[in-house]
């Protein structure tokens, strides 16, 4: 079977819209337990892969993920020993969370590089983010003009975590009002309009002033939701941009917007930081408390929280970690924090050295949702759950065709 055949299978398109749209799914409850349906999918896709005949490769990793082997290896080894010598170890979490984690990185390396069409997912995620902010603006203009909430989430369906079904948004939102578009979270609308940005910018030759408006069109949508992660990826994002690409803007409107911003960005900033949510999101984001970095009750000590319980771990145990997947019993950890509590500084540092890598190698849109990727290391779980898939696609493969290029001297 040709290359081009393969490309067009209908595996390969549903897998790729699949892939685009696996936050949306991975919010609801599949039936079985342990298994959200974006798990469910993901499995049915990595059985569909290995029995339906998809053995040719139609992408492949732009960098040789040795590193990642290596800290597989030692992630794995680590188990062992940790299991071995601790009085009452927690093996259930251990296989249950290192078992999830493989799958997600064999949906990678396996599924990814034969059933994944790139492009169309990188258009599959721009088309759910500009619907996702639609959906925001709807659920803000609602709640603002008429004080009707209207959820995130489909009310007949089961929630994979159940307790959000249970919350009472109305009386969190007299607090503050912070909209989810169909989205559980803020922040994992924020996370994924931040990457639809990221493609609107850097996907292409030229940047065309449509992507520019699609773009800004859902930077809006983070504005409103509140994110301050939101905010620090957005202000990456659009940095990135306006120090990179305008050279690439294409036609005298998007270099005049280049211009534009740059010469007004003071006035720019200004004006954003005087709207009242952004306001209150940087207030309640720059809460912390300098004589305890690590206080939990604040944005910046619930994130440095997991370093000092892996600080206080006995010498050994901060090596090789209590185990995969296992975490203190109080504190949040974001993935950097969970890598070093569960597996130790060893494992961590290979994956950040194979990420530098990746930086420098890669180009355009995959370097900057690298970049990303990287950055969420510190500041949420995405590193190890089911985002990882989408991301490390996104940010580490490319098309046989391109990889086979760049070989060429």
């Amino acid at each position: 079977m040709t290359l081009s055949k393969t490309i067009h299978r209908p595996g390969t398109r549903l897998y790729s819209v699949l892939l685009a749209v696996l936050p949306v799914l991975a919010t609801y409850a599949s039936g079985i337990p342990g298994f959200s349906m974006g798990d469910a999918a993901l499995a049915a896709c990595c059985a569909w892969a290995v029995l339906g005949g998809f053995c040719c490769r139609i992408n492949d990793f732009t960098v040789r993920p040795t590193a990642i082997v290596l800290a597989m290896y030692l992630l794995v080894l680590f188990n062992i020993i940790t299991a071995l010598v601790q009085p009452e170890p927690e093996i259930t979490n251990i296989l249950i969370r290192t078992i999830r984690y493989f799958f997600y990185l064999f949906a990678v390396a396996f599924c990814s590089r034969r059933m994944l069409d790139l492009e169309l997912c990188r258009r599959a995620v721009r088309v759910t983010a500009v619907l996702a902010t639609g959906y925001l603006l709807a659920q803000y203009v609602l709640y603002t003009g008429a004080g009707v909430v209207l959820r995130g989430y489909v009310p007949f369906l089961k929630l994979y975590v159940e307790g959000y079904a249970a919350t009472d948004y109305e009386g969190i939102y007299r607090i503050m009002y912070r909209p989810t578009s169909f989205f559980l979270e803020p922040a994992h609308y924020a996370r994924y309009a931040a990457v639809a940005a990221a493609l609107f910018l850097f996907d292409g030759e030229k940047l065309r002033p449509r992507n520019v408006m699609a773009a800004g069109f859902v930077s809006l949508g983070v504005l409103l939701s509140t994110s301050a992660q939101g905010y620090v990826l957005l202000a990456v994002v659009w940095g990135a941009c306006l120090l990179t690409r305008w050279r690439a803007a294409e036609g005298p409107g998007v270099q005049g917007l280049f211009w534009g911003l740059g010469l007004g960005m003071p006035l720019l900033l200004w004006g954003v930081l005087e709207l009242p949510f952004v306001r209150e999101t940087l207030d309640r984001a720059l809460n912390i408390d300098l004589s305890n970095l690590a206080n939990a009750n604040t944005a910046l000590g619930a994130r440095l929280g997991g370093f000092g319980a892996w600080a206080a771990l006995p010498p050994v145990y901060q090596l090789i970690g209590m185990g995969f997947g296992v975490v203190p019993e109080e504190g949040w950890l974001s993935s950097a924090a969970y890598f070093l509590y569960g597996s130790g500084p060893l494992v961590l540092g290979l994956y950040l050295l194979y990420g530098a890598v990746c930086l420098k190698r890669t180009r355009g849109a995959a370097r900057v949702v690298g970049l990303l990727f990287l950055l969420l290391l510190f500041s949420d779980d995405s590193f190890y759950n089911y985002l990882c898939v989408l991301f490390l696609s996104l940010a580490c493969l490319e098309p046989v065709e391109a990889a086979l290029g760049r070989d060429v001297p």
